[in-house]
């Protein structure tokens, strides 16, 4: 220790000294600090990161406060270049990391013994863990700086270094007692350089940065070998001729012939690639005093050029990628060449099938890069396929980048290798192009640029269809940046434009536009968005169904966009946007049918989140803009959440959420036009009658549970009390109001199981059985001091389609029995720490019951049995102690089950039901079969029963069946067996074509009294379309598994 001590004092001193008189320029001065743990991870912060693959490592160019650290070392600079090599040894996965630092360096080793300190102009220093490396730039882009002048020196110094390192470790012995002070390259020109080296516990040389190689062994993989094999039973023969004054070597074959050259540079891999001939006839030209050698015994000298001509069924392999043709010019050494009726097949990232390249010449300008001519584009493998774009000219080129993970921005690291995983992106640009559906042009443009991670051509989708409706329609969905010649789009974005003619409506217009990146404005973060906007200048009329069929639009151009954006941020925090913006009250549901009734409310907010482990705090912000639905502006609300904290040596467990926001309630205004009925809910006016309009007003409210858990025998009992405190500035009466609201009561679940492993049946298809019960039962009461009638929802329960549906039911839903907020209050909503609505909660006393089983069982292979849900059944029942106050004078209520059993492995029988018994209660059962058939169809059929304020009995079939490879049906009908008759039936029918996927289809709205017919046409070229999937099967692309 005396020893260690006096070296790092030694060392401090002779630092100090170098910082303040410095190093005359050339001079060359190594540091070794004191050991880093290899298991301390190693964090990288800066302003600008500009990172790339290169060979196995993944490089980083740094500027902007660059800060290193892996435990107690720390180097700070103004810039910088990192390589990051990963490898893998019995299971233990090891990052090597080499820094290159540069402008107002410093650096810092903290040991137990004392520290070390020193500061230059530049540094360079090898790290290594087993632990993580954390990158952690302000603003990242993946972009190559191979000729950045911080680069270029970085490259040189790192590379003298290295050498430096290998020619010492031939005599490098262990360094024994107090740090010293070796001799190393200076930096860049002009300044000097102190270089930091860690070497390992034994002194010796230095790992490999590319896995498995060691450092200044040559491997000879950038000597080209030749192998000539026969390609068919007659051997090969090769004809040589020499010209004594150039040394110039002619070899000409006859026969058959398959020749290997190896050694060929590979981009993207420090792994070179082996280049795959095979032809009829072949001339090859080569340089040397010896006849070449085409047995691969030897390699050809790095001066020595290759060329070769080739003639009949050429079928050239060159990594995933095969060229077919007839006649073919190539140099080797410059990867060019010329191809007569040639043929390209390649892989395309996103794309199950191959990209076919079809062209009269193809030119080979380099190893990735093709340029055709008066040649065609397609998937399929036919001749001439139906869909194809044809050019005149096309340039095909692909460069290899790093795959990204899109949930975390970082690359994607290969769990066998330890490398970081490339994948080719190709761009293609085509002029004088023809779109050919068959034998026929469809579109003629002048030029396409694009990038093939999204394979289509210009148009994405092309549909037709006609009904009473909107008359006859014809709908296109367009690619944008292949109709601007886009070459290089924004990485993870998709932009589209749609055009909709409506013969009974008008001329349909609009936009949609993707993304899905790793920072968002200069932000760091991965983010995902979606900006869609559609409008149109409607001159008919709305059919919304049966008493709705002409209503006259509110506005003349109507129109919707919608803007929603996630963005996770440094620190653990969210940022959610969305901005939604309708016309008029009745668009979305003539329009967009779909997201009306199952998609959220369109709202405009924003808001930023944070989440750590069970605790989280947001603060958002509302604005109503679509005036004519009842919503609440938040200019602010803030929300924290603590759920599950375990106190008092986990003996309790507390849950809270306290919430507070300067609230502005507002009800949706009366329509401008007529329509049968309009009312306003009861929680929206302040007599039942005069709606409140605008309502600002300070609202909190905090909530918080404590349970104290306890495990008696078998059973496990959780008493817990509930405490809220609340606040409206505001209420109906225009009065503000508080509230107390208590809540104490008990649950207890016990489970059971049994397993009997010899339990067989053949008629049951059972392998053993296991039974699982948790039986659970609650008992609570609450009290409130303030009544549910008095407050507006400020928190609506209901989404705006439920609502405009309960205000054209009125009176009928006017009910309490119907009510939404009662029927919330008996679920127990109220004692929700989560609950949606802090308005919702009532005095209330119910004791519940419930039974949860599951019969287990096993199926399949005997070698590989898997274990599946053969029975499930669920039941819940609740107890009103006080029914006049809690249950409209019932006592039993809340009845619900819930029944599936897996017969075999393609049949399942399902039920579920709810009851209520007091006077126009719910009464709803459901009753169906489900029969699946994995990769051919699916059938389902059942009975829906309604019963109480609507009585309704509906019957339910729909398949979808492939009947042949070529063809998929699917079909679905709903009628109401009592008064409502026939509701709707829906038939397609799909012809899986060669390039194409052409659906016709029918379908019957009663409700609507439309009908019409319709024609889909989607390539499947796309092979991610929206006709994918269908009849219970994956369609694949065209040409994804070969001529069909």
């Amino acid at each position: 220790m005396i020893l260690v001590t006096a070296g790092l004092l030694l060392l401090a001193g002779t630092l100090g000294r170098l910082t303040s008189d410095g190093l005359a320029c050339g001079q060359e001065t190594e540091l070794v600090f004191p050991d880093i743990e290899i298991s301390q991870p190693i964090e990288v912060a800066c302003e600008n990161a500009l990172v790339w693959s290169e060979y196995a490592s993944q490089v980083s160019l740094l500027e902007g406060n660059l800060e290193f650290r892996q435990g107690e070392h720390k180097v700070k600079a103004q810039k910088g270049v990192l390589w990051i090599a990963t490898s893998q040894t019995e299971g233990v996965q090891t990052h090597v990391v080499h820094l290159y630092a540069e402008g107002d360096v410093e650096v810092e080793s903290r040991h137990p013994s004392g520290q070390a300190r020193l500061s230059g102009p530049s540094w360079q220093g090898r790290y290594e863990t087993i632990a993580e490396v954390k990158f952690l730039p302000s603003f990242k882009q993946i972009q190559e700086a191979r000729d950045h002048p911080l680069f270029q020196r970085a490259v040189k110094a790192r590379s003298d270094w290295l050498q430096q390192r290998i020619k010492r470790t031939s005599f490098l012995q262990p360094i024994a007692g107090p740090a010293e002070l070796q001799r190393v390259p200076s930096g860049p020109p002009g300044g000097e350089s102190l270089v930091s080296q860690n070497l390992g516990p034994d002194g010796g040389p230095l790992p490999s940065l590319l896995p498995g190689i060691p450092l200044g062994v040559a491997t000879g993989w950038d000597k080209l070998r030749i192998r000539v094999y026969p390609r068919t039973d007659v051997p090969v023969h090769v004809q040589w001729k020499q010209d004594p004054q150039t040394g110039e070597w002619v070899g000409i074959v006859t026969s058959g012939v398959n020749v290997l050259v190896e050694g060929v540079a590979s981009v993207g891999s420090w792994r070179p690639q082996v280049i795959d001939l095979s032809t009829d006839r072949m001339v090859i030209w080569t340089r040397g005093l010896e006849q070449p050698d085409l047995t691969g015994s030897r390699p050809l000298a790095e001066d020595v050029p290759v060329e070769i001509y080739m003639e009949g069924n050429i079928v050239f392999r060159e990594g995933e990628r095969i060229l077919y043709a007839d006649r073919m010019y190539y140099d080797v050494r410059r990867r060019i060449g010329v191809l007569v009726n040639a043929e390209l097949l390649t892989p395309v990232p996103n794309y199950e099938g191959l990209l076919r390249l079809r062209a009269q010449i193809l030119r080979q300008l380099g190893p990735d890069r093709f340029r055709a001519e008066h040649a065609f584009v397609t998937s399929s493998r036919m001749g001439f396929p139906t869909y194809r774009l044809q050019a005149r000219l096309v340039e095909l080129e692909s460069t290899e980048e790093p795959v990204v993970d899109p949930s975390t921005g970082g690359w994607v690291v290969d769990p066998e290798t330890s490398q970081i995983l490339t994948e080719p992106r190709y761009f293609l640009s085509a002029r004088d192009n023809a779109l050919y559906l068959g034998p026929l042009p469809v579109l003629i443009w002048p030029e396409i640029t694009t990038d093939l991670s999204e394979p289509s051509f210009l148009l994405r989708r092309l549909r037709v269809k006609n009904d009473s409706v909107f008359g006859l329609q014809v709908l296109t969905d367009w690619d944008v940046y292949q109709i601007l010649g886009i070459r290089t789009r924004p990485e993870g974005t998709r932009w589209d434009i749609s055009l909709d003619v409506m013969s009974d409506r008008g001329l349909g217009h609009g936009t949609t536009f993707l993304y899905r990146r790793d920072e968002f404005l200069g932000i760091p973060g991965p983010v995902t968005g979606l900006v869609d906007f559609w409008g149109i200048q409607d001159d008919g009329f709305d059919n919304l169904g049966r008493g709705r069929r002409a209503i006259p639009p509110e506005k003349d151009y109507r129109w919707r966009l919608l803007w929603q954006h996630r963005q996770l941020l440094p620190g653990d925090w969210q940022l959610t946007a969305e901005t939604g913006w309708i016309s008029d009250r009745n668009f979305l549901e003539q329009y967009f049918e779909r997201e009306w009734d199952e998609l959220k409310d369109l709202t405009t907010g924003v808001e930023l989140k944070r989440i750590r482990e069970n605790r989280s705090l947001a603060i958002s912000a509302d604005y109503r803009i679509n005036n004519f639905f009842t919503q609440t502006d938040w200019l602010p609300r803030l929300d924290h959440f603590w759920l599950g904290e375990a106190l008092f040596a986990e003996h309790l467990t507390w849950y809270q959420h306290t919430t507070i926001g300067l609230a502005r309630f507002r009800t949706a205004t009366f329509p401008e036009n007529p329509i049968p009925f309009f009312s306003y809910r009861e929680w929206e006016t302040s007599d039942g009658v005069t709606p409140l309009g605008t309502v600002s007003a300070l609202r909190f409210g905090s909530r918080h549970e404590l349970d104290f858990p306890l495990q008696l025998g078998p059973f496990k009992v959780v008493p817990y009390v509930l405490g809220e405190v609340a606040y409206w500035g505001e209420d109906r009466l225009g009065e503000d109001a508080e509230r107390l609201l208590g809540q104490a009561g008990v649950r207890v679940s016990l489970p059971m199981w049994r397993v009997d492993p010899y339990f067989t049946s053949e008629l049951w298809n059972l392998n053993g059985l296991a039974h699982k019960v948790l039986f659970e039962a609650e008992f609570f009461f609450a009290e409130s001091s303030l009544d549910l009638q008095q407050l507006p929802l400020y928190d609506p329960l209901d989404d705006d389609a439920i609502e405009v549906f309960r205000r054209r039911m009125s009176p009928a839903f006017s009910l309490p029995q119907l009510d939404e907020r009662y029927y919330a209050v008996r679920t127990g909503l109220g004692s929700w720490i989560t609950s949606p609505s802090l308005e919702v909660a009532e005095d209330l006393c119910v004791f519940r019951i419930g039974m949860r089983h599951r019969w287990q069982t096993k199926r399949g292979p005997p070698d590989a049995p898997r274990i599946i849900d053969w029975l499930t059944f669920d039941t819940r029942l609740s107890f009103f102690p006080k029914p006049d106050r809690d249950n409209f004078g019932e006592v039993v209520g809340l009845l619900e089950y819930d029944l599936r059993w897996q017969i075999g492995n393609r049949l399942a029988l399902l039920s579920e039901g709810m009851f209520d018994f007091f006077p126009e209660g719910q009464q709803i059962i459901t009753v169906g079969a489900s029969l699946e058939r994995p990769g051919h169809g699916h059938l389902y059929t059942g009975v829906h029963l309604l019963q109480g304020a609507i009585n309704s009995t509906v019957l339910q079939l729909a398949y979808s069946y492939r009947l042949s490879p070529k063809w998929i049906t699917a079909f679905s009908s709903s009628v109401d067996l009592g008064e409502g008759g026939n509701i709707g039936q829906n038939f397609w029918i799909t012809r899986v074509g060669e390039s194409l996927l052409v659906s016709l289809g029918a379908n019957i709205d009663s409700s609507r009294d439309n009908w019409g017919i319709g024609i889909s046409v989607e390539p499947r070229f796309l092979g991610r379309g929206r006709m994918a999937h269908l009849g219970g099967a994956r369609v694949p692309p065209a040409g994804a598994f070969g001529l069909e």
